[in-house]
């Protein structure tokens, strides 16, 4: 039987990209469950507190806030009576996602016009000379 690999909060910084202080402070709000502890104290993370991490992560860049990520963090320590639940909190920041998504393509679509617009003017100053 293999003994579980557990990570300190440097190394689930390194392996998530968030930092150590948010990592801390994402704990102590209670957002990554059943967290383990080493005989001093230090939060110990296993693979499952890991992905739940990456979760947490993923939700934020989605724009969900922290409350409303603690609220289905809660419903999924709940079980599966709560996936109607939070299947329609998904579908909710799929939502955001989209229009996110569509204001993100509109910056672009502004970025590429200043590029072609100052190509062009680069192209008429090079054909004066």
């Amino acid at each position: 039987m293999s003994e579980d690999k557990f990570y300190s909060v440097k190394e689930v910084a390194d392996k998530t990209g968030l930092s150590e202080h948010t990592i801390r402070y994402y704990t102590n709000l209670g957002l990554i469950p059943n967290l383990s502890r080493n005989n001093n104290h230090y939060r110990m993370f296993d693979q499952e507190a890991l992905d739940t991490l990456l979760a947490i992560k993923c939700l934020r860049g989605t724009g969900m806030s922290l409350k409303d990520i603690k609220r289905y963090m809660d419903l999924v320590q709940m079980g599966d009576s709560t996936i109607p639940t939070r299947y329609n909190i998904m579908l909710k920041q799929k939502e955001a996602v989209k229009n996110k998504l569509k204001e993100v393509n509109k910056q672009l679509d502004f970025v590429n016009y200043k590029l072609s617009l100052y190509k062009e003017k680069m192209e008429e100053k090079k054909n004066e000379k």
